[in-house]
């Protein structure tokens, strides 16, 4: 029998606090507009993307929407550094629903999968789902142990490694259990730095608002905390303000 399998890359994205803000619209059109229109955005800046950093065409991009969820992959076969473009990917998509007032968490994984149109499972998105729910935690996506490597190995054909580490150096961030995840609010993501400037704070009034919430349980608490903390160490480091 033929192996519907391919080996893709792929990540598993979540939009945290979804549940209730989708119960907030039944009664809000204004939230449900909202909504909409973050993941018709998200949808149009992602899907429409036809080339990669390089200038190159992305050939087996594949992208899910399934209520609170975005599923994003390529085949590791493509010869441009799909793994290093997915990373590019879900940079942008964390800053685009940043911006539309959301948080994600997720996990990004190497292996098999099948992903088409809007069926997508395989062992490949089970692992990045088991890293969104179980080792993310926070508003931040985490990379699976293999991927690293992997992407070393299907880099940028130009590339050596060492140049290859290069750009992953400038993309990743290693907590203190050694799990890689994505530095996304970058001053190199941005058009400029007043567009930068203005995301920075505009989520810091967000964080705010939120934190102001004295009901606001605890673990929702720890997690906004957390990305506060996140924040200021971007602005410190690419000097926001």
């Amino acid at each position: 029998m033929m192996d519907i399998y391919q080996e893709r890359a792929v990540a598993f994205i979540h939009l945290m606090e979804f549940d209730s803000v989708i119960d907030e619209s039944a009664n809000d059109s204004a939230q449900a507009s909202a909504i909409l229109t973050a993941l018709k955005y998200v949808e149009e800046t992602t899907v429409k993307k036809k080339h990669d950093v390089w200038g190159l065409e992305l050939p087996g991009k594949q992208m899910t929407i399934f209520s609170n969820s975005i599923a994003i992959s390529y085949p590791v076969e493509y010869n441009s550094g799909a793994l290093y473009q997915l990373l590019v990917d879900v940079c942008h998509l964390q800053l685009n629903l940043l911006d539309k007032g959301f948080f994600v968490r997720g996990g990004v994984s190497v292996g098999k999968l099948y992903h088409e149109g809007n069926m997508v499972f395989g062992p490949a998105l089970a692992e990045a789902r088991q890293l969104e729910a179980k080792v993310a935690k926070y508003a931040r996506v985490v990379l699976s142990e293999e991927f690293y490597q992997e992407a070393l190995e299907y880099r940028y054909e130009a590339h050596t490694i060492m140049e290859e580490e290069r750009f992953l150096a400038q993309l990743l961030l290693k907590d203190k259990k050694d799990d890689y995840y994505l530095d996304f609010f970058r001053i190199s993501e941005f058009n400029t730095l007043d567009e930068a400037m203005d995301l920075h704070k505009k989520t810091k009034r967000l964080l705010k608002d939120r934190l102001k919430n004295k009901a606001l349980p605890k673990k929702a608490r720890e997690k906004l905390v957390w990305f506060k903390k996140y924040l200021k160490y971007a602005k410190e480091k690419y000097s926001f303000e």
